[in-house]
């Protein structure tokens, strides 16, 4: 079964996915979900990701959302250390960012967004 990335490409998170899965030369399928026509709270959806948010993916009937949970699931399902590698230290660093970017840089960029409206 082939990997689905349901997503928006306005979103960053959703880019971060794509650029992941092309790092790692995986194959997916990409749905459109349209934010803004309210695609993300429709019952098809919500049976999938009931949080109704994007990126979410599915993988032969698993789902995940979150990009930074996603990238992790994607980058050891491919086997490929080389994106998030083995070394418990090398591995925490990876981590970090991840986290910085998630609690840091994505928070305050969605508050000055959302200052601006």
């Amino acid at each position: 079964m082939v990997l689905t990335l349901y997503g928006l490409d306005l979103s960053p998170p959703t880019r971060a996915v794509r650029l992941v899965c092309a790092a790692l030369g995986l194959d997916y399928e990409y749905k459109l979900v349209n934010l803004l026509a309210g695609e993300h709270k429709k019952p098809e959806f919500l049976k999938i990701n009931p949080h109704h948010t994007v990126p979410t993916i599915q993988d032969d009937g698993f789902a995940l959302w979150d990009s930074h949970a996603i990238a992790v699931y994607l980058a050891l399902k491919s086997g490929n250390d080389t994106w998030y590698p083995s070394d418990a230290r090398t591995r925490a660093i990876v981590h970090q960012r991840l986290h910085f970017d998630d609690s840091m840089l994505f928070t305050r960029l969605k508050d000055l967004l959302v200052s601006l409206y």
